[in-house]
């Protein structure tokens, strides 16, 4: 097969890719709608293939004829701090094509008994192609490659608006403060 040859994309051909880039990746089991009748006719077999760069968690999910990256930063946000993260995320997404930004609520800590968890703000991306008609590795490459770099490129942006929840720069400036 050629650099250009269009061949269909499954979840198995990008763990083939992430080996020819030397990266690291782990393939695992998809959490999987049980409300959805064709979970298993996605192309992936039930798998997502997981990745990360530091301090972001990134998986690559193939469902219908779209390949999607999602990616999770490992800063976390006050549930206060909704307001300015929304406006953060709502100007980032209007100037920049991609990735696309979003948030939610997870869970802080683990609580214990009738104490109710506080929840803190999760900063996400993610990015889609369509691959109905199948991809070149040319083509698969720059998407897998172009999703890392706006990943990056993104958090870095989030975390010089929000350093706060930077909190491994913390321990880095601390680490040099002892030397």
């Amino acid at each position: 097969m050629t650099n250009q040859s269009i061949s269909e994309v499954n979840i198995h051909r990008l763990a083939e890719l992430f080996e020819q880039l030397e990266a690291d990746y782990v393939l695992l089991d998809k959490i999987e709608d049980p409300a959805r009748e064709d979970a298993a006719a996605d192309g992936g077999e039930g798998l997502v293939l997981q990745t990360g760069l530091p301090h972001i968690t990134i998986h690559f999910d193939i469902e219908d004829d779209t390949l999607s990256a999602f990616a999770v930063w490992e800063g976390r946000l006050p549930a206060s701090a909704e307001e300015k993260v929304g406006a953060f995320l709502a100007e980032f997404n209007w100037n920049m094509s991609a990735p696309t930004l979003s948030y939610d609520f997870r869970p802080k800590g683990t609580g214990t008994g009738a104490k109710q968890e506080e929840e803190e703000i999760a900063i996400c991306a993610n990015r889609a192609m369509g691959i109905g008609m199948g991809l070149s590795l040319n083509q698969l490459g720059s998407f897998v490659l172009s999703a890392l770099d706006s990943f990056a490129m993104a958090f870095d942006a989030v975390g010089e608006a929000f350093p706060q929840a930077a909190k491994w720069n913390n321990k880095a400036a601390n680490k040099k403060g002892r030397s």
